[in-house]
């Protein structure tokens, strides 16, 4: 299955490009809401790679929604030249978003769970903070990728601004935060420890 937006196409939402594309924003809408919700449905079955396959659905058609709102800006069209696009009320678009928050969120989560693909973690955990810089989950998230691949200096200073969001409620957070500064201890003793080596010769 595939793990990237970039490696998914219309084939893989089972409809053709044409049918695709001829949907309204609204239709679109309910069926990234569908997707978003039978991922969240296997996720609770521990079916992790099934989850994550319908989160990538959910959010192809939450581009899809997203390109065919910008269509004509990315035509460089005037205002007076731009075709006639279905444009979503306020409250659809705030959904739009949350779902995209959502959907990038738990890929990330499922990742984690399965103890791989750390910088995919990351890329998706940054997808949430360009929406919502101050996402707990997702500095939490993107906080442990980089503890897992021993990038303690960034994953602690990422912590410490999840913990301060969250005003230090989050027990995870604050042993994550311990984790990082035991081993960024533990490398300067390591590092103490050569110079020490080097000058006793």
């Amino acid at each position: 299955m595939a793990e990237s937006l970039l490696d998914m196409d219309d084939k893989d939402l089972g409809i053709t490009a044409p049918v695709y594309s001829q949907l309204s924003p609204e239709t679109k809408l309910t069926e990234a809401r569908r997707y978003k919700e039978e991922g969240n449905a296997l996720f609770k079955e521990k079916n992790l790679r099934g989850a994550m396959g319908k989160y990538h659905r959910a959010l192809l058609f939450i581009q899809g929604i997203q390109v065919q709102q910008n269509a004509a800006s990315l035509m460089g069209l005037t205002s007076t030249e731009q075709p006639k696009v279905d444009q979503l009320p306020e409250p659809a678009k705030q959904e739009v978003a949350k779902i995209k928050v959502d959907c990038y969120n738990n890929l990330a989560n499922c990742l984690l769970q399965q103890e791989k693909k750390m910088e995919r973690v990351i890329f998706y955990c940054d997808k949430v903070l360009d929406i919502e810089p101050t996402n707990v989950k997702a500095l939490y998230r993107k906080g442990k990728a980089l503890y897992n691949i021993k990038d303690y200096d960034t994953a602690l200073q990422v912590l410490q601004k999840a913990q301060e969001v969250d005003n230090g409620n989050d027990s995870g957070i604050k042993q994550c935060i311990r984790d990082c500064k035991q081993q960024l201890k533990n490398l300067l003793r390591k590092e103490r420890d050569i110079y020490r080596r080097l000058f006793e010769k």
